[in-house]
């Protein structure tokens, strides 16, 4: 499945309004202000166990580096 589809599992529109998850985006810029980066905690979930898995039985640790993005 490519990326640009597989990313609509967690954000959609729905009558106009834009969700990421079941949470309006509209109410998250009202309370947070604008510009504002929204994250999907399913979809980074998701990334990070297909990650682990391509490893296989190789013992991984996975470590986020937050120099990576700094806006988390």
């Amino acid at each position: 499945m490519s990326d640009q589809i597989e990313w609509k599992k967690w954000f959609k529109q729905n009558q106009g309004e834009f969700f990421c998850e079941s949470i309006r985006l509209s109410d998250l810029a009202k309370e947070f202000g604008t510009p504002l980066y929204v994250y999907s905690k399913s979809l980074l979930r998701d990334r990070g166990m297909r990650f682990l898995k391509s490893f296989g039985s190789y013992p991984t640790h996975f470590h986020y580096a937050v120099k990576a993005n700094d806006n988390l």
